[in-house]
C-alpha cells in the first residue's frame, strides 16, 4: 500500500493491533497450523506528501522492508508518530514534520536495521516523549540534519542499539539533550548542536560503555562508543560517575554531561572534567569533580581545548 498526498485522521483506537495506519506482517488469528509462512512475508509501502493526524499510533509498522516516507505532516497522534517496529528493516524516514504527539515523536523499536533518520523536525512530544528512539537491537541506523526540540524527554534517546552514525543535528530546549542507556555501543556521535537543555545535554546510564572523545578532524568532537565490557555491565549503581578521556588536545566538547551506572538518576549532578598533559604524548586525559546545583541546567560542563 502506497499513499500519497493525503490527509488521513481519526482511524484506531486502544485495544491491540487496532493502532489506525497499520502495515502488518502478521495479525491476530486462531488457528496456527503453518505459522512459517509469515517467515516468508515482508511488508511495502512508501508514503509521501501527506498529513496524518488524530490516530491511535500515527503510523505503525510490523515486519515492513524498504519503506520510503518524506514530506509528511506527522501530528497529535495518541501514540507515537512514526512507529516502525519488529523487524522494520532499511526504511526512509526523511524531511518530515512531527509534532505534538502521545508518545515518542520517531521510534524504531526492535530489530529495525538500517533506518535512515534525516531532515526531520520533530517537537512537541509529551511529558515521556523522546523526539527521535532507537530501541531494542535497532542497529546501524542514521540519524542525520534532523532538528529536534521542545520534547518532553531526550531529543535522542538510545537502548540496546549499536553503530549508529548521529552526526549534525540539533537537539536544544528538550529535558535531555540526548541519552544512552541500557548497553549501547559503537556509536558515533559527531557534529551535533546540543544546547538549552533541561537536565542534561548528554545522559548516559545503566550499563552503556564508557566514552572516549576523539578528534574527527571536524568542527566538533565525534563522540565515540566502545563495546561494553562485562565489569561494566555489573557496576552497581551507587557508582560515582566517570568522565570521558580524550585522545587529542585540539578536540573541544563544550557540554553539560553525566555518566550514570544506577537505574535512577541522583539529584541534580553533573561531571565536570579538566584536561591534564600527559607526559610524551600530546594526548589529555580528564579529570573529575563531583558538582551539586540546584538549578534545572547543570552549571558545570566538559570542555577541552
Amino acid at each position: 500500500m502506497h499513499i500519497e498526498s493525503s490527509e488521513i485522521g481519526y482511524l484506531g483506537y486502544w485495544d491491540s493491533e487496532s493502532y489506525g495506519l497499520t502495515w502488518k506482517v502478521r495479525g491476530f488469528f486462531e488457528g496456527k497450523s503453518n505459522p512459517e509462512v509469515f517467515d516468508e512475508v515482508n511488508m511495502h509501502g512508501n508514503v509521501y506528501d501527506s498529513d496524518i493526524h488524530h490516530i491511535n499510533f500515527g503510523l505503525y509498522t510490523y515486519g515492513h522492508q524498504q519503506g520510503d516516507w518524506r514530506r509528511n505532516k506527522m501530528h497529535d497522534n495518541s501514540g507515537y508518530g512514526f512507529d516502525p517496529h519488529d523487524d522494520s528493516d532499511f526504511l526512509t524516514i526523511h524531511d518530515n514534520e512531527v509534532y505534538n504527539n502521545g508518545y515518542h515523536g520517531i521510534i524504531a523499536s526492535k530489530r529495525c536495521n538500517g533506518v535512515s533518520i534525516r531532515g526531520n523536525e520533530v517537537y512537541g512530544g509529551a511529558e515521556t516523549s523522546a523526539g527521535i528512539f532507537l530501541h531494542r537491537s535497532s542497529d546501524d541506523a542514521i540519524a542525520k540534519g534532523n532538528y529536534v526540540h521542545e520534547n518532553g524527554d531526550a531529543g535522542l534517546a538510545m537502548l540496546e542499539s549499536f553503530n549508529a552514525d548521529v552526526s549534525e543535528n540539533t537537539f536544544e530546549n528538550n529535558k535531555y539533550g540526548v541519552r544512552f542507556s541500557v548497553g549501547c555501543a559503537d556509536n558515533v556521535f559527531s557534529d551535533n548542536t546540543i544546547s538549552n537543555n533541561a537536565e542534561y545535554n548528554a545522559y548516559s546510564y545503566l550499563g552503556s560503555d564508557e566514552t572516549d572523545v576523539v578528534s574527527s578532524g571536524r568542527s566538533r568532537t565525534t563522540y565515540s562508543h566502545r563495546t561494553p565490557s562485562p565489569a561494566l555491565r555489573r557496576r552497581s549503581r551507587s557508582r560515582r560517575p566517570t568522565a570521558p578521556s580524550s585522545s587529542t588536545t585540539s578536540s573541544r566538547l563544550a557540554m553539560p554531561m553525566a555518566w550514570w551506572c544506577g537505574s535512577t538518576m541522583p539529584p541534580r549532578t553533573s561531571c565536570r572534567a579538566t584536561p591534564r598533559a600527559t607526559t610524551g604524548s600530546s594526548s589529555s586525559r580528564w579529570t573529575t569533580t563531583r558538582a551539586l546545583t540546584g538549578s534545572r541546567t547543570p552549571a558545570t560542563s566538559l570542555s577541552a581545548e
